[in-house]
């Protein structure tokens, strides 16, 4: 039940940042006792799920705003085919640190021409890598400052 609730928390806190998966990756550890690890992984599950939604999403937008789609062909023409790679690379840094806003890497994906099993692949990445640091440094703080949890 508490793997789904993480789960849960992580999908709706992608695109609702009051509901907060940086928090609760922080909070897991201490309060339920579960590795790192396990934390990383859970919360990457559920922003991926929302992220595929995010790829799905972006690609309609995109065939319905003109401006939008010749604003991203224009970019792909101009790099080619390093356009992925570099994209990719980007998105990576924002899945990990959060700037550019790693939504908005995610609904853009597909106009870049960005396959959708590496889009969320580097997600998933870079997600884990994100909680999995927050679920670690979490802790410590945690046990520094001498918070507990019933």
């Amino acid at each position: 039940m508490e793997a789904l609730t993480l789960i849960g928390i992580s999908f709706v806190g992608t695109v609702l940042w009051v509901v907060s998966p940086e928090v609760a990756s922080a909070l897991y550890p201490t309060k339920y006792g579960w590795h790192p690890v396990a934390v990383g992984l859970t919360c990457a599950v559920g922003q991926v799920a929302a992220h595929w939604l995010l790829y799905v999403g972006g690609d309609r937008l995109i065939g319905r705003w003109g401006w939008l789609r010749r604003k991203t062909e224009a970019i792909h023409t101009r790099f080619g085919p390093k356009t992925e790679s570099r994209y990719l690379g980007l998105t990576g840094v924002a899945m990990v640190f959060g700037m550019p806003p790693a939504v908005a890497m995610t609904a853009m994906a597909s106009g870049f021409g960005v396959r959708p099993a590496h889009a969320m692949a580097v997600a998933l990445v870079g997600r884990f890598t994100r909680f999995t640091i927050l679920a670690i440094w979490g802790t410590a703080i945690l046990a520094w400052w001498g918070t507990t949890f019933p």
